[in-house]
């Protein structure tokens, strides 16, 4: 594993660092946290997941609009560290099956420097196609 850029500053008698990882931020609906997802909304389901998987997140409710093939939505940020590569199969299969739940086509994840949209995996890009011929 790469050693973290904040090994340079760990050396001090004036504070200390916990080094957390890199971050994993993915976008949800507001419309869609108060959605049913078994018993539990949408929101709860993803508060005991993250606590679970990630001991600590990061929400922030409001300032976030996504403009996205004609649709504006107003969005949740979730945030989570993770230190490795290990976490980030279970986030993006939880997501997949999230989006499927509650009829999302997908959600945008972005982990460490990397952006991509996560879905339910259908036919080798068919849930692509059908999106661009929705649109």
């Amino acid at each position: 594993m790469k050693q973290s850029k904040w090994r340079a500053f760990q050396k001090s008698d004036d504070y200390e660092i916990i080094d957390l990882g890199r971050p994993a931020v993915f976008l949800v609906p507001i419309g869609k946290l108060q959605v049913k997802v078994g018993k539990a909304t949408v929101e709860k389901y993803l508060e005991k997941f993250l606590k679970k998987n990630f001991e600590a997140f990061t929400v922030r409710h409001s300032g976030i609009r996504g403009h996205w093939k004609g649709q504006i939505d107003d969005l949740t940020e979730y945030e989570v560290s993770f230190l490795g590569k290990e976490k980030i199969p279970k986030l993006l299969k939880m997501l997949a099956d999230l989006s499927e739940k509650i009829g999302e086509k997908c959600f945008y994840i972005k982990a460490g420097q990397y952006t991509a949209l996560v879905s339910e995996k259908w036919v080798e890009g068919a849930w692509w196609l059908k999106i661009k011929l929705e649109d």
